[in-house]
């Protein structure tokens, strides 16, 4: 089996894919990592709260031995994404469907954690049925949100309304 892994930041920013970018539409850019099998079963992988694209330490094999392609981008503003001023889900949801329109992928699994769950559902709904399922692991809203009339009917709104916070996992597709 080898030596146990040190699970440390250092290790991980040193054992992960370089970063790569892609110019978005309105000119700023996404940056991404690609883990795993290059030519693999592509995953979205949407991070928790202001993380970026890398991974754990051992990420890269372990995707590269499952056969998955794992697309990991950094949200705008954290990473090294650029800001985007009008942030909101719908917004970084069309930046990550724009990563997977841009590889090329005829299908696309779409993984998210924790606060990362609305961005996922946004990017899954606008690549429509290239998205064959979406993973949310406990899935949370990101903080105290009040309802408003506008709020009716929006998706994610209506997600957090019918699942509850206690959400521990969801597959959809």
């Amino acid at each position: 089996l080898g030596p146990p892994i040190a699970a440390t930041e250092r290790g991980a920013v040193e054992t992960s894919p370089p970063i790569q970018f892609l110019a978005l539409p309105d000119g700023r850019r996404l940056a991404w990592r690609a883990y795993g099998d290059p030519k693999g079963k592509a995953v979205l992988v949407v991070h928790q709260g202001l993380g970026c694209s890398i991974m754990p330490r051992g990420t890269d094999a372990l995707a590269r031995d499952l056969g998955l392609r794992l697309l990991c981008p950094d949200r705008p503003g954290a990473g090294r994404s650029d800001i985007r001023t009008d942030y909101s889900y719908e917004a970084v949801g069309r930046d990550f469907a724009d990563l997977c329109r841009d590889q090329g992928l005829a299908e696309v699994q779409v993984a998210a954690f924790m606060s990362g769950a609305p961005f996922a559902l946004v990017a899954a709904r606008e690549l429509g049925p290239i998205a064959s399922r979406v993973l949310l692991a406990s899935a949370r809203p990101s903080g105290q949100t009040l309802e408003t009339e506008r709020d009716k009917g929006h998706a994610v709104v209506l997600f957090r309304r019918r699942t509850g916070i206690g959400l521990l996992a969801v597959l959809w597709g």
